[in-house]
């Protein structure tokens, strides 16, 4: 593996991170806010309706960022292969990791409407996206192992 292709297996693994923490989900109704909002909220005939429709604001918009931020890495992902062929095999490891069924599992329609479910279902996502990083980790690892002995190699007599 050449060090180009070394540079894209960390920037695909980068975003696929970036992706993953973009879909925690924090707890609009429980999380620590400024005693004005709390006021401004208390004075809502529906508050619970007003929390959470900010909070799906949020998810959604962290969502379609996230979308961007895989879509980034697919593309890493497919330089990475032209620019080290030898790595082919990466994509059916990705694969039976759950690497295709992240995109459509973000898509608007798949995550359900409301916030429980949806954390559930962003926490299977998330989990996949872990999955897939440690397939890259696993290689960027063996890359540098590879370099290591081969750097020791040239420096032990012999």
């Amino acid at each position: 593996m050449t060090t180009t292709a070394s540079v894209l297996l960390t920037l695909a693994a980068d975003e696929m991170r970036e992706t993953r923490e973009l879909l925690r989900i924090i707890d609009v109704a429980t999380a620590k806010r400024p005693w004005w909002r709390t006021l401004v909220l208390f004075a809502v005939s529906d508050q619970q309706q007003v929390v959470g429709g900010m909070a799906f604001q949020y998810l959604a918009d962290n969502i379609e960022r996230a979308t961007e931020h895989w879509s980034e890495a697919l593309a890493h992902l497919d330089q990475l292969v032209a620019a080290a062929p030898e790595l082919a095999h990466l994509r059916a490891d990705l694969r039976a990791a759950g690497l295709d069924t992240v995109l459509p599992r973000l898509h608007p329609d798949a995550v359900p409407i409301p916030l429980k479910p949806a954390a559930t279902h962003l926490v299977a996502v998330g989990d996949t996206i872990r999955d897939c990083v440690q397939v890259l980790v696993a290689v960027k690892q063996g890359f540098v192992l590879g370099q290591l002995r081969a750097t020791e190699g040239e420096r032990s007599p012999g």
